[in-house]
């Protein structure tokens, strides 16, 4: 069995599979827009990464891509369209690297059982410069390929996981194609450009009102005339006890009279909300549940769209000021978030 999974516009995947006949499968999906697809052989459920035989490749729109080999997919050929070819452009220039790459980790192997620590750290620095180099031809190959989606795909990657920071993001969008920015997965990464630029600090945080333990709705709006600390967050996240902690410092360090502490719980899979709170010591605040607001890593309810929110984004602390405008967004829960905002509000 041949599992398959192909990238929406959304950045998220669409998973399926393929059954295998005398080595022999076929499948098929219409697509709008060239697009990244990654096939999986017979995973092994027990060793799950390091010996899965896979094959990552770029699909085109009416352009058949076919793999060919008797080595199984990772050893496989893979013909396709254009965007195939310049993905196999970048593997290629990527590959060389890679290949440096495993020399070094022999290496380093070799220099530590013999504890040679001279050695040791020239490899280190070999490393580091490696990864540059990587960095490099894939930001080189970015900059020279404005009209491809392998260029725009790439790029994506390293935006999309994140909170969207308009004035660094804009300016690197508008270098691709109209071609690019216009098509599905353009737009939607332009949608989410939109939405964060109505999170700037200055403007009024969208308001909503949602459950809270006791069942009974709570306004974000009702905590006007108060500095509001804003948290989005779930469970299934590392390392939970850091951001838990975090949370309590504020509570005990900042809250009062002056400023409220009202968090959002969206719920996954795993313990029961009222237990986590209760464990964490995180009952002594406003709390408020999205319930079945983000499904499948997808913003599903109001509040989540409102926010740009995902389990791969949050959790996320922001600063609401009395008069409802945000003043911090994204505050590092991770640095000195109590100083951040004891900061923005002696200001």
């Amino acid at each position: 069995m041949v599992f398959i999974s192909v990238q929406n516009a959304d950045n998220s995947y669409t998973k399926d599979s393929a059954a295998v006949k005398n080595g022999i499968f076929y499948w098929e999906k219409k697509i709008a827009e060239p697009c990244h697809a990654s096939l999986v052989l017979n995973p092994d459920k027990k060793g799950m990464g390091l010996q899965m035989d896979q094959q990552e490749l770029f699909l085109d729109p009416g352009v058949v891509a076919e793999l060919s080999g008797n080595a199984g997919l990772t050893g496989s050929e893979v013909k396709g369209g254009p965007s195939q070819q310049e993905y196999m452009t970048l593997m290629g220039q990527l590959k060389l690297i890679g290949d440096e790459g495993k020399k070094l980790d022999s290496l380093y192997q070799k220099y530590t059982l013999e504890e040679d620590e001279d050695n040791l750290k020239q490899v280190m620095e070999q490393g580091s410069k490696l990864t540059k180099k990587r960095k490099d031809v894939q930001q080189e190959f970015i900059k020279t390929h404005p009209e491809s989606f392998v260029a725009f795909i790439l790029w994506l990657r390293k935006v999309a996981p994140a909170v969207i920071d308009v004035n660094k993001v804009e300016p690197e969008f508008m270098q691709f194609s109209a071609r690019i920015r216009n098509s599905a997965t353009g737009k939607a990464l332009a949608g989410r450009m939109e939405t964060a630029r109505s999170l700037m600090p200055g403007k009024l945080a969208v308001d909503f009102s949602l459950p809270d333990t006791a069942g009974v709705k709570v306004a974000l709006s009702s905590f006007r005339g108060k500095y509001v600390a804003l948290c989005f967050w779930y469970r299934n996240f590392s390392p939970f006890e850091s951001f838990s902690f975090a949370l309590n410092r504020i509570y005990k360090q900042l809250a009062g009279d002056s400023l409220h502490i009202v968090s959002v719980f969206y719920n996954g899979p795993g313990p029961e909300w009222n237990a986590i709170l209760r464990d964490a010591n995180m009952n002594r605040w406003t709390n408020l549940i999205d319930r079945d607001g983000i499904i499948n890593n997808r913003p599903v309810s109001t509040v989540a769209k409102a926010y740009d929110l995902s389990f791969g984004l949050i959790p996320q602390l922001h600063l609401i000021g009395p008069d409802g405008r945000i003043i911090l967004r994204d505050i590092n829960m991770a640095v000195d978030p109590v100083g951040d905002i004891r900061k923005a509000i002696n200001k």
